[in-house]
Order: C-alpha cells, then sequence, then structure tokens
C-alpha cells in the first residue's frame, strides 16, 4: 500500500523523500518503484544524519512529516512537524521511541491519512 499512499500525497503536493540507512544501490531501485526523485534519497544515513535532512527541510517546507520504524529515527521524528511511527515490522521499541512520535500506525500504508490530515490543519 505504500506506492498508492505516495502517490496521492504526491497528487497532492507533497514532496517525498527517502531516507535511510541503506545502501544507495538498494535505495534508487525502491525509489525508481515507488516515484520518488533520485535527488530525494538520501542514504547510509546514520540517525544524526536523518535528524540534520529533517531540520534541512524544514528549513524549506512549511511542514514536514518524517515516518519511521525503529530507534534510529527516534531524532527525526522529534524534529519533524509530524512524526509518524510504523509498527508493522516487529523490532525492539522502547517508551522513548512511541513518546517521539505524534501518530503511531499499524502499516506503513496508514502514514498517509495521518501526513493528510496534517496538511488541513
Amino acid at each position: 500500500g505504500v506506492k498508492p499512499m505516495l502517490q496521492r500525497l504526491q497528487a497532492q503536493g507533497v514532496d517525498v523523500y527517502v531516507a535511510s540507512g541503506d545502501n544507495r544501490k538498494s535505495l534508487a531501485a525502491l525509489a525508481r518503484e515507488l516515484g520518488v526523485p533520485d535527488a530525494h534519497v538520501y542514504d547510509a544515513l546514520s540517525p544524526t544524519g536523518k535528524l540534520d535532512l529533517v531540520k534541512s527541510l524544514r528549513g524549506r517546507y512549511d511542514r514536514v512529516a518524517m515516518v519511521g520504524d525503529g530507534p534510529n529515527d527516534r531524532m527525526a521524528l522529534e524534529a519533524a512537524d509530524l512524526g509518524v511511527l510504523t509498527v508493522q515490522q516487529p523490532a525492539p521499541r522502547g517508551p522513548e521511541l512511541y513518546a517521539a512520535a505524534d501518530v503511531v500506525v499499524e502499516k506503513i500504508g496508514d502514514a498517509g491519512r495521518a501526513i493528510e490530515e496534517s496538511l488541513h490543519t
């Protein structure tokens, strides 16, 4: 459900970025499949790198949403205007990660609704 969600958001004028600790090669293929421009793909990011990206995007956009699923996303979730934690994949998540998020969703595809609601508030 990620691709249709991203297409809906992009149709509403939302710029989508991918920020991950994964390598460029695997992310480039994913981004192409999802319709995310290559210039919006940030690979091999540490938790601090994700935080820095969110801060940079906040300087360019009125609102920034961050969707993440693990402890390495905590600082970026806190820094975003809207932090969405997805718990679809099993992973250890402490209370501080839940506290960093504004919204918790079961499936990543459900993050779109939270972002769409945020656009209208």
